[in-house]
């Protein structure tokens, strides 16, 4: 018997709400081999391009999955084990582009099952965890981290498909998968007064960094459903907190700072935990100038400050400030976009 395989497609389409300017969502269809209906396959799908640009980028995921009897409080395991840090079934994609995972397991009718993915495929510290209250398992991360020297870490995803069913003699479908981003994406960008000449205007950055926020943090996803209504289950150590000398992020300048004569990014995609973000302590710190007479201003923005209370799993945040040649900056109300805004477009991977 050969292994299970996969054809990938992915296609932007209209979709979420949280996505991309034509909120585009990336599917990746799994077909199974002629005569696999009674085995378990699945049909993943990704929101979006962005981070993970196309399927190719998705080298593979991990899946818990159990099943219960109708009307019982008992639950066989699938993929994963029930209680304790494990890491799921890994589903990889092999050389040939095909997708398989070890062991092929059969549909059992007249049970119900519930499945969850993440991506990447080897986060740690995951349980697959049953509740106090007596409701079904469900998925915890416990210390998960981010990067803490400017780069914007893994785009990590989860997926969840519960109270699946089948009857004997029904012909089983493949499990749809639709990952969802459970971090936010900042943007910091710079743009001039006007693209006028004005003299003596010669508007420069000379440093930007993103620091007091926690590089470490818990999520459960009890509050996560399937239509992708909620999902900021984090909680974000307190102890965790980066440093001005050690921040999240920090722009890439070259020395005599950055001339500002167009719109310009100075930070993109860097991933931050979902949380709010009127606690004081959160700041942009941007050392610019205004003139070419090498006197520069450094000026520190409290994100307290500035009109956006909460960052959101599977959003995309801009927030865009302007020199202005009085020597002063401004910021913006930050922009909250779909996830990979002005993106768009098809890409089929045979």
């Amino acid at each position: 018997m050969r292994p299970l395989s996969y054809r990938t497609l992915v296609n932007a389409a209209a979709a979420l709400s949280l996505l991309a300017s034509a909120s585009s969502c990336a599917e990746v269809e799994v077909d199974g081999y002629e005569g696999a209906e009674s085995y378990i396959d699945f049909s993943p799908s990704v929101e979006t391009k962005v981070l993970v640009e196309d399927a190719g980028k998705m080298d593979g995921f991990a899946v818990w999955a159990y099943y219960k009897e109708p009307g019982t409080g008992s639950y066989t395991e699938v993929f994963g084990k029930i209680g304790g840090t494990n890491n799921g079934v890994p589903v990889t994609r092999q050389n040939d582009g095909a997708w398989t995972y070890d062991g092929l397991r059969k549909w059992e009718f007249g049970v119900i099952y519930n499945f969850y993915a993440l991506y990447p495929m080897d986060v740690s510290g995951v349980s697959l965890r049953q509740s106090e209250d007596g409701t079904d398992p469900h998925i915890t991360i416990d210390g998960y981290q981010i990067n803490s020297d400017g780069n914007r870490g893994d785009d990590l995803m989860m997926a969840v498909s519960e109270g699946i069913s089948y009857s004997d003699g029904d012909r089983p479908s493949p499990v749809i998968m639709r990952f969802s981003h459970l971090l936010s994406r900042i943007d910091l960008v710079c743009r001039p007064y006007s693209d006028q000449d004005i003299e003596g205007y010669e508007p420069r950055v000379h440093s930007a960094k993103l620091y007091g926020l926690g590089t470490e943090a818990s999520f459960s996803s009890d509050q996560f459903t399937a239509g992708n209504t909620r999902r900021n289950g984090w909680t974000v150590s307190g102890e965790s907190l980066t440093t001005e000398d050690y921040p999240l992020a920090g722009a890439d300048i070259p020395d005599g700072g950055l001339q500002i004569s167009e719109r310009t990014s100075l930070m993109s995609d860097v991933l931050v935990f979902p949380q709010q973000t009127f606690r004081p302590g959160m700041v942009f710190k941007i050392e610019w100038s205004a003139t070419g007479d090498g006197n520069t201003t450094s000026s520190v923005i409290e994100l307290i400050t500035l009109p956006l209370e909460a960052w959101v799993g599977g959003k995309h945040y801009v927030y865009t400030f302007t020199i202005l040649p009085e020597g002063r900056i401004i910021f913006d109300t930050p922009s909250v976009q779909k996830w990979d805004e002005a993106v768009g477009g098809i890409i089929i991977v045979e």
